[in-house]
């Protein structure tokens, strides 16, 4: 019977409904993982602007490259790699 409780395949956790299950979820995620990388990526590089422009910190262009490069850029890398680097099996 559709919607019964007692029936386990009809039960979606708050995880599958927000990302999908089996390899939907992959994908989902690992887009996640890059929207979420670019977007804290842009916050903290405002931010840091933001800190210098009133003074507060001295930074230069070379310490917002060096946060892109080592931290950012490789996550997002790896997971635009990961999806279209895989193979159809």
């Amino acid at each position: 019977m559709p919607g019964d409780p007692n029936d386990k395949i009809n039960i979606v956790g708050k995880i599958s409904e927000r990302i999908g299950t089996g390899a939907h979820a992959q994908t989902a995620i690992v887009w996640e993982t890059i929207i979420v990388s670019f977007v804290v990526g842009c916050f903290l590089t405002l931010a840091v602007l933001i800190a210098a422009w009133l003074k507060i910190i001295t930074v230069s262009m070379e310490d917002i490259k060096i946060l892109w490069s080592t931290v950012f850029v490789p996550i997002i890398t790896v997971s635009l790699g990961y999806i279209f680097g895989r193979g159809k099996q």
